[in-house]
């Protein structure tokens, strides 16, 4: 501890620093060094934060969201610096070289999610505009925030696992209410299976198809946000929501409509809507963030394939698996993983993963699509 009570007293203030994270591995070394040595001043600091004898990924949510997110914190992410002991690196090099990979990896999701492109925010905007339209004739998605409250709600992201146990939503719509991701959308149309809500995210042209050739919207509602293209909101025919995106541009509009923080994924929307509708439990399936054993990036008769090119060519990243087995993943799947384990960890009911294959994900309990819905989706109550 000497060296945090030499950095503390000394150079800490000279230095400007703002936080001081400490990891230490052995919990029985800390406690020893408590015994020997006053770290009464250090512990009273709000600003120094302690993890001991904690897994790399059970810090991950904690360090992101109470300590990197801090307004000043983030705006000195930058200059962050990492001070090792080589003790420590001697003992447990791979034990802190984790715990490295895990501080980079809440550094840059934070840096991602804040965004660093000014022509793709002038993009929303004036899809904003174009979009007044909507926004004023349609009800706010906070008009039902609360109503399904203790009611289970399934998400359809578009996974290749999907494959698997979509059949199982047949007869489940009076049961549980269901959203739809777009790309997940016309494959279940396919098969006769109508969700209630279905929502899309990117502000790019092309989201309009996940909606063409659809006939009968009768009974589906979009989840409609104002940064996307007024093409894809229009090609829905069916009834809509609107919802608002943290951005500070929807302020300007002077009515709120329901604003929802999510991610880079409309999966992590369709999480946040059915959070603040109430719903519980939440069940996902089709979210495998991580490639099929065949090399599939998607569920078959996705209208732009079940395997994305650009995906495929981004470096691999391992991960472990639902099963407890090493997959194959990459860094934008990485990104949406770690949004749903800080949204799950703020929410108060429970997640189930009944994807069936694809990436582990911290917080929800993994469990069969078949055996969720014979322990939560019991009662017909007409969503």
């Amino acid at each position: 501890g000497y060296h945090l009570d030499r950095y503390f007293k000394i150079l800490g203030e000279k230095m400007g620093t703002r936080q001081i994270v400490v990891f230490e591995k052995d919990i029985e070394l800390f406690r020893l060094a408590l015994s020997v040595g006053d770290f009464a001043q250090i512990i009273a600091q709000p600003d120094i934060h302690f993890f001991v004898g904690e897994s790399p990924e059970e810090i991950y949510v904690r360090l992101k969201t109470e300590i990197l997110s801090e307004k000043d914190t983030i705006i000195a992410l930058k200059s962050l610096k990492v001070i090792p002991l080589p003790a420590n690196i001697l003992l447990e090099r791979e034990y802190y070289q984790n715990i490295l990979a895990t501080l980079k990896n809440a550094a840059q999701q934070i840096m991602v999610l804040t965004g660093n492109d000014a022509l793709d925010s002038f993009v929303g905007l004036e899809n904003i505009f174009h979009n007044i339209k909507h926004i004023y004739a349609n009800p706010g998605i906070n008009s039902v925030y609360g109503k399904f409250a203790g009611k289970p709600g399934v998400l359809v992201a578009a996974g290749p696992s999907l494959n698997k146990n979509m059949h199982l939503l047949e007869g489940l719509r009076e049961k549980a209410l269901i959203i739809s991701c777009d790309a997940s959308f016309i494959p279940l149309m396919k098969k006769g299976i109508r969700p209630h809500l279905v929502t899309s995210l990117e502000r790019t042209p092309g989201i309009d198809l996940f909606y063409s050739g659809i006939e009968n919207f009768n009974g589906l509602y979009f989840v409609a946000l104002p940064i996307l293209m007024p093409e894809a909101i229009d090609a829905f025919k069916g009834r809509k929501f609107i919802g608002y995106r943290g951005y500070s541009h929807f302020n300007w509009l002077e009515e709120e409509k329901g604003t929802l923080n999510v991610g880079i994924s409309v999966a992590n929307l369709s999480f946040k809507i059915l959070v603040e509708l109430g719903c519980n439990p939440i069940i996902l399936i089709g979210q495998d963030l991580a490639y099929a054993e065949d090399g599939d990036t998607h569920v078959k008769g996705d209208i732009f394939g079940s395997r994305c090119e650009h995906i495929r060519m981004q470096p691999v990243i391992e991960l472990e698996g639902n099963d407890g087995k090493p997959v194959k993943s990459e860094k934008s799947w990485v990104i949406m993983k770690n949004t749903y384990e800080e949204d799950i960890a703020a929410y108060k009911g429970t997640c189930i993963n009944a994807t069936e294959g694809g990436a582990k994900i911290l917080g929800a309990k993994v469990m069969a699509f078949k055996d969720a819905i014979e322990k939560y989706c019991k009662e017909v109550f007409n969503p």
